[in-house]
């Protein structure tokens, strides 16, 4: 037989399995509601940039970008 504080641990794990599983439900949520209030090209553009840099397309900086700052600090 299970004792009160048995109970309650097998409560509390619970509800935290439930807490955690509509916290989730609310971020997808949310997620999807910035996503639809984005425009076309803003979404696209994101989108884009972020399968560049994932296939590490995006152009490096060049020298100029790089190496100016320091030079100039020198």
């Amino acid at each position: 037989m299970e004792t009160v504080a048995d109970l309650r641990k097998r409560c509390a794990s619970s509800i935290e399995k439930l807490k955690l599983f509509l916290f989730m439900i609310a971020g997808a949520t949310f997620n999807d509601v910035y996503r639809d209030r984005e425009s076309g090209a803003a979404r696209l553009r994101r989108e884009f940039e972020c399968q560049m840099r994932t296939a590490k397309l995006m152009p490096r900086p060049t020298a100029s970008r790089t190496y100016l700052p320091a030079l100039l600090r020198r």
